[in-house]
């Protein structure tokens, strides 16, 4: 009899676990994104790539030395949500020099001019650009010139 219960225990034991285990699977489906920014010729180090979804979930991705960068649905997941979504490239973010020893108008005013001064064209910073994912994996480079 304390067999039974036992294995009664164990198959009940199992059926919760797998639940869990089916649970954390659970998600859209995501396709995966990779590829290249340059700017003006040159690779663009430390840029975020984001896509936006409507209504869903952005996935990210930041350049490396080379430019290369791979989107990021969560930590654990990679890509991106099918369909036609904006997409946007950000510059590395930077403080204002001294920013720790200015007034919040001064750092408000130095945030100003730093965009300003940003190289990457408007079409990539306002989200106008789309990009269409399907499933499976696609390689989207990104080539910018600065105005």
């Amino acid at each position: 009899m304390m067999n039974g219960r036992r294995s009664v225990r164990l198959a009940a034991c199992v059926v919760v676990l797998a639940g869990w285990g089916c649970a954390a699977r659970k998600g859209p489906d995501l396709g995966r994104v990779e590829g290249t920014v340059t700017l003006d010729g040159q690779p663009l180090a430390g840029a975020t790539v984001t896509v936006i979804p409507a209504g869903g979930r952005p996935s990210r991705g930041v350049t490396d030395a080379s430019g290369h960068y791979r989107l990021k649905y969560k930590r654990d997941a990679e890509g991106v949500v099918f369909g036609t979504h904006p997409i946007r490239v950000d510059p590395e973010t930077r403080e204002p020099d001294g920013a720790g020893k200015m007034t919040q108008e001064a750092y408000d005013a130095a945030m100003r001019k730093l965009a300003d001064e940003n190289p990457i064209p408007k079409e990539w910073r306002d989200g106008s650009t789309k990009i269409t994912v399907d499933s499976g994996s696609q390689q989207f480079n990104i080539e910018m010139t600065s105005g």
